[in-house]
């Protein structure tokens, strides 16, 4: 069965309804305190973006993602990866960076954020005026070569005349002194301003660095509030993991030396850096196996258990451990999730918060041979290791849409069995780089090396060839998901014709088979299997 294919292209951002409201938001609040902050154009045109997500091999797609150019301080972009349903995701979508933004106004002083704009501005306006200087000084460079080739040429036919020895400057001559005395202005000009430009960047990294904790404290509590909202408000169990690349630049025109970007992350979404021609990880894993994440879990009252070979987190409820009566208990959940921090997930937050809420924010300087940033789901991630998507990305940097469905493609055709989503950031500053090229030639090599080491390898492991050698969990309804999982497989490879069980971040079987009701009605309650 082939993809269920959902493109999204968000090249053209600035025409997508999203940033048209936001933009509409932003002239209603024209008048009110920090306006600069509200109205000021925060995009950066050599920041090119694309983000492609397919359904893949699941019956419906639960990622989403956001790319807004217009709120402060910077571009954001953002993939969220939901489980269990969609109300969690799609109300990331709908308010997330709403509320953001709103804590950041509250954190980061008016006029800290006139600070910014102004800085902004005024990079811009001279950065416009020394690209039109060094225009003009290559043309009177070229101008003073041509008239000294004139003059070369004048003064090899005056040395046959008798007169040669008396002949006096010519209008030539003045014109090549005139000449001179441009190009040593202009140049003495251009100097002025990249002095000028030294002294504005140094003041942003300076802002950067004084609003550094200002700005943390913001993404932190704006995912608490919204954490809450989505708790409150959501009538089923769902939730959805969440990443989120937010730039700080301070020259829009020339953000090469002026740029910063954070990273917020509740998951297993990851985002990877392209240095040079290799693959720097941004963000980590949140998963109930990480010895930290497990460390919390535990002392918090919680479980960590391995199902079908994947660490997972839940609660007494999951361990039989339940003390309420037996009547509340035979509606109580029993959710197994994968990852460890995420949005929702009301069983494994109420009333003891198992799964966290609070995100893993860094800082970021963009460097000089930095290229581009994939930012990802855990489908892609599932079958694809982050120089994968590197190499992938270097591949197809004169367009991020087509880096980013190069990436979606690949993981699909590797056999990922989950929703699949990447958006990809390239710093368009760096085409025609000799880095680029060099970069880029690693990355053939690289691919065609794998793809060679792989036509000599052993063949591909059906999907659930692995699960007679995993060891059979312990509560009995798990184990009954697994057992029949097995089942499943076994018939497949009989020709028999069973229902697709893919769904992995949902697998709450309903009675889909007798072993498994009847494990069901053993335990007393029901299991949410989140993030296979």
């Amino acid at each position: 069965m082939g993809p269920k294919r959902k493109r999204d292209e968000d090249v053209d951002a600035a025409a997508s309804d999203d940033l048209r409201a936001a933009a509409a938001r932003q002239r209603v609040d024209a008048g009110a305190a920090g306006t600069a902050l509200l109205s000021s154009d925060l995009s950066v045109p050599s920041l090119r973006y694309a983000t492609e997500s397919w359904q893949g091999m699941k019956p419906s797609n639960e990622d989403r993602h956001v790319a807004d150019l217009t709120r402060f301080p910077g571009p954001v972009f953002g993939v969220f990866d939901g489980h269990g349903g969609v109300f969690a995701v799609e109300f990331l979508v709908r308010h997330l960076l709403k509320t953001l933004s709103v804590s950041i106004r509250q954190h980061v002083p008016a006029r800290e954020a006139d600070a910014l704009v102004a800085l902004r501005t005024a990079s811009a306006a001279e950065t416009q005026r020394r690209r039109e200087l060094e225009r003009q000084l290559a043309l009177c460079r070229t101008q003073l070569e041509e008239m000294q080739q004139l003059r070369a040429d004048a003064s090899e036919r005056d040395s046959d005349s008798a007169n040669a020895a008396s002949r006096e400057p010519s209008a030539a001559d003045a014109v090549c002194e005139q000449l001179r005395a441009t190009i040593r202005a202009i140049e003495a000009a251009v100097a002025q301003i990249a002095a000028e430009q030294a002294q504005r960047r140094a003041r942003f990294t300076d802002w950067v660095l004084r609003q550094d904790a200002a700005l943390k404290r913001a993404l932190l509590e704006g995912f608490q509030r919204t954490d809450a909202q989505v708790v409150q408000k959501n009538p089923s169990r769902d939730g959805s993991t969440a990443l989120l690349l937010w730039f700080v630049v301070g020259d829009r025109s020339d953000p090469a030396d002026a740029a910063y970007y954070y990273t917020a992350n509740l998951g297993d979404c990851r985002a990877v850096l392209c240095r040079g021609s290799h693959a720097v990880p941004l963000t980590t894993d949140h998963t109930p196996g990480r010895p930290d994440e497990r460390q919390r879990i535990v002392a918090a009252g919680g479980f960590v258990g391995t199902f079908a070979g994947v660490a997972r987190v839940y609660s007494a409820a999951g361990a039989g451990l339940s003390v309420r009566a037996p009547a509340a208990r035979s509606s109580e959940a029993a959710t197994f999730l994968a990852v460890s921090r995420a949005f929702g997930d009301r069983p494994l937050k109420v009333p003891t918060p198992l799964v966290s809420c609070e995100p893993e924010v860094k800082r970021f300087r963009v460097e000089r041979d930095d290229l581009f940033v994939v930012a990802a789901c855990d489908g892609v991630w599932d079958v694809l290791s982050n120089q994968d998507a590197v190499n992938i990305g270097l591949q197809h940097f004169a367009s991020a849409q087509r880096a980013a469905d190069a990436i979606v493609k690949e993981a699909y055709r590797r056999g990922s069995s989950d929703n699949l989503t990447a958006t990809v950031v390239q710093f368009g500053w760096q085409d025609g780089s000799a880095l680029l090229a060099h970069a880029q030639t690693q990355a053939m090599q690289a691919q065609a090396a794998t793809q060679k080491s792989r036509s000599h390898g052993p063949p591909a492991m059906p999907r659930f060839a692995a699960l007679k050698a995993l060891g059979r969990p312990t509560h009995p309804r798990a184990a009954s998901l697994v057992d029949a999982e097995a089942s499943e497989a076994a018939a497949s490879a009989a020709g028999e014709t069973t229902e697709n069980q893919d769904d992995e971040d949902d697998e709450d079987d309903d009675g889909e088979n007798d072993d498994a009701a009847a494990a069901a009605e053993d335990a007393d309650e029901e299991i949410d299997m989140f993030n296979l």
